[in-house]
């Protein structure tokens, strides 16, 4: 497995940060193609960006106003300690706290958009 540095995953959990409108409001495809996630994604799982998030906490808030704050109907949005579809509204992943669930939405949701899924 490819050795991933703190950098590069951090790149990718900013995301949520980076795209916020109170933020530098970048378009999501830009932050995508910044944080080279497509090359990351291989070897990336929700367990290594737990780990990260648990020491960067204050990035969980970043992705519950980016969820909260997207003006789209594709995707994923966060609910407590939940991940639901915006297109399948029967679709519901429950997760035990918000860092695994932050995580977990991370990765759908850019999967997602980078049509990774």
């Amino acid at each position: 497995m490819k050795n991933i540095n703190d950098k590069s995953l951090l790149s990718i959990i900013k995301i949520g940060h980076d795209v916020s409108m109170c933020e530098k409001g970048i378009s999501l495809d830009t932050a995508i193609k910044k944080s080279k996630y497509k090359n990351i994604r291989p070897f990336l799982t929700a367990e290594i960006l737990e780990s990260l998030i648990a020491k960067h906490e204050y990035l969980i808030n970043d992705w519950v106003r980016y969820s909260e704050d997207k003006r789209t109907h594709g995707g994923f949005y966060i609910g407590k300690n939940e991940i639901r579809s915006c297109k399948n509204p029967a679709f519901k992943s429950n997760y035990d706290s918000m860092s695994q669930t932050i995580a977990n939405y991370i990765l759908k949701e850019l999967d997602y958009w980078t049509n990774e899924n």
